[in-house]
């Protein structure tokens, strides 16, 4: 091992060991996950941050080294970050985790971890590219040595699966790209939006709000929440709708939006840098991670995003790609794994049923949908039936969300059909079952709704929810009642 150029890569990612400061640029606007990160990095058990490429799990590391020093007062090399990926130190070391420790220990702390009485923060950023990557690092973590590990990664396959040899000693943690509501958050505290309404506190209130109302099967109780978020937001709609429209368009990854602030929207640009992340994610992370064609995996995920919100055809799949079933259907699960498309299970009676009946596919953002397909810049005009499938990813994507923030887990979200239509959308929150249309349009008649009028019946229920464009209302149907609520006003509440 050639210490020197080691140590040398390992300076470049930690420029703070040199100044005894942290400057860091991207700090002006903080996300969720950090001050989560903030509170969990007291905790003895290795904290792991897990996503796709992009949307900012470097930032909140560093973001993190910047407040352990800033306001914990913890000396700068007691501080060590590493890129897993580091194309050198992958291909130089025979056991890279191990030897830049020991560079580490060598020539920063200029000490052994077995002396050192106070903790040193250890961030491995991306590690399902290490070999063993989970043994390696339980072995550090025995040693039971006053080391705090926070990984990265942005494979669930290969974190998850590595995992099991720390059970018990990992808490992992999910961040994808910015839901629409931190979007406006974040354009607000960077002043680039001046609202009158108090997001967080009134957000808190509409979700408490929902999740009673659903609770105690009260249609009206949540016409009542919805009708009185729009109105408190009045005020401040005519600036979060055009928002809207333009997450639709260039979704939420932190990057994209961070550059609008500086320099105005600029649609040409967002397609460019998403496509070139596509091409990294997809075609070089994901392709080497499972050893597959990158060509072909690209092909998947453009047939996915092409026909997002829709069911899964598998030989529809295999066709245009031209591999087996079996080859299209392990690809799509290593595009799910990298965080690049999620899926619904039809709702049925028993999970068996649900496992044999097809999925719905959705590719997580919008704007990496729209750039991989074509959707984005170049003034292209998006036309309503594809809005429409987009619209419909971008609510199957916050109910997840608003699952997992409510029960804790996103597989509670499901789609549903028969012979004469389907529900786009089933939540299964608070051991009650809603079912969701999703008609963005101005107006929404009760023949709109067969669908959801036939689930009612045929699930003994007494209401469904219809997202809309801009309306609030409460609807008379055959069986049973349809909660009219506005998709800016829903997403503000996730």
């Amino acid at each position: 091992m050639d210490e020197e150029r080691v140590l040398s890569s390992l300076r470049r990612d930690n420029p703070w060991w040199s100044k005894q400061s942290i400057d860091w640029d991207e700090n002006y606007y903080k996300r969720s996950h950090y001050y989560m990160l903030r509170r969990q990095i007291e905790e003895e058990e290795i904290t792991g941050l897990l996503g796709p490429r992009r949307v900012g799990k470097t930032t909140i590391l560093k973001q993190i080294a910047e407040y352990l020093v800033e306001e914990k007062d913890v000396p700068t090399e007691r501080i060590f970050f590493v890129q897993m990926d580091n194309p050198y130190l992958n291909s130089s070391l025979e056991d890279p985790l191990k030897d830049i420790l020991e560079v580490y220990q060598d020539y920063i702390l200029e000490d052994s971890f077995e002396n050192i009485e106070e903790p040193v923060y250890i961030f491995l950023d991306e590690i399902q590219v290490l070999d063993n990557w989970a043994e390696k690092l339980k072995y550090w973590y025995d040693l039971d040595y006053e080391l705090v590990f926070t990984i990265t990664g942005s494979s669930s396959a290969k974190i998850t699966a590595g995992s099991e040899s720390l059970l018990g000693r990992i808490i992992d943690r999910n961040m994808l790209p910015l839901k629409f509501s931190e979007t406006i958050k974040m354009k607000r505290e960077c002043g680039e939006m001046d609202l009158e309404m108090e997001h967080q506190k009134n957000k808190h209130i509409m979700k408490s709000s929902f999740e009673k109302a659903i609770k105690e099967d009260d249609p009206k109780g949540l016409y009542r929440a919805f009708t009185k978020n729009t109105s408190f937001l009045r005020n401040d709609k005519s600036k979060i709708k055009p928002e809207l429209e333009r997450y639709l368009n260039r979704g939420g990854y932190p990057r994209i939006i961070q550059k609008e602030i500086e320099e105005g929207l600029d649609l040409d640009y967002a397609s460019r840098k998403l496509e070139n992340d596509a091409e990294k994610a997809i075609q070089k992370d994901a392709s080497e991670i499972y050893d597959v064609s990158p060509d072909k995996l690209m092909k998947i995920a453009i047939f996915i995003a092409d026909n997002t919100a829709q069911k899964l055809v598998k030989s529809s799949l295999s066709d245009f790609v031209g591999v087996s079933g079996s080859t299209a259907a392990k690809y799509v699960d290593h595009l799910e794994e990298a965080y690049i498309i999620h899926r619904s299970k039809h709702y049925s009676g028993s999970a068996a049923a649900s496992e044999r009946k097809q999925q719905k596919s959705y590719i997580w953002d919008p704007g990496f949908r729209n750039a991989i397909v074509g959707s984005l810049g170049g003034n292209y005009n998006m036309p309503p039936e594809e809005k429409g499938l987009v619209v419909e990813s971008v609510c199957a994507d916050h109910m997840k969300r608003l699952s997992y923030s409510i029960e804790g887990s996103k597989e509670n979200v499901y789609f549903w059909d028969y012979q004469q239509g389907e529900v786009d959308i089933v939540l299964n929150i608070s051991d009650k079952t809603v079912p969701i249309e999703v008609k963005y349009r101005d107006e929404v008649k009760k023949s709109d709704l067969k669908g959801l009028n036939r689930f009612i019946y045929d699930n003994g229920i007494d209401y469904g929810i219809v997202i809309t464009k801009d309306k609030t209302d409460i609807m008379e149907l055959r069986e049973g009642k349809a909660v009219l609520i506005p998709l800016w006003s829903l997403l503000m509440m996730i």
